[in-house]
């Protein structure tokens, strides 16, 4: 049976959650990375800033509201690196 036991879980793997796990990881903890998104696929695409950010090729599909209830697109990514 695999030892499912971790010193510390990081919720997120980007900026804030692997800045976190990489500063802890010297202190020989075990620290298990939980990601809502999966790998960003490696294409030309990703580089082009029209497709990325005007297109919004990789962005989430749902809708939040804010505390009136006026849903918006939070414009969120769910990938491995989050937005960054």
């Amino acid at each position: 049976m695999a030892d499912n036991h971790f010193d510390i879980i990081v919720i997120g793997s980007g900026p804030g959650g692997a800045s976190l796990a990489r500063r802890l990881a010297p202190a020989g903890k075990r620290i298990l990375m939980l990601e809502r998104g999966d790998w960003l696929p490696r294409s030309a695409e990703n580089w082009d800033p029209r497709k990325v950010f005007i297109e919004s090729a990789y962005q989430a599909h749902e809708i939040w509201h804010d505390k009136t209830g006026t849903a918006f697109h939070p414009g969120l990514h769910y990938c491995v690196g989050d937005n960054s």
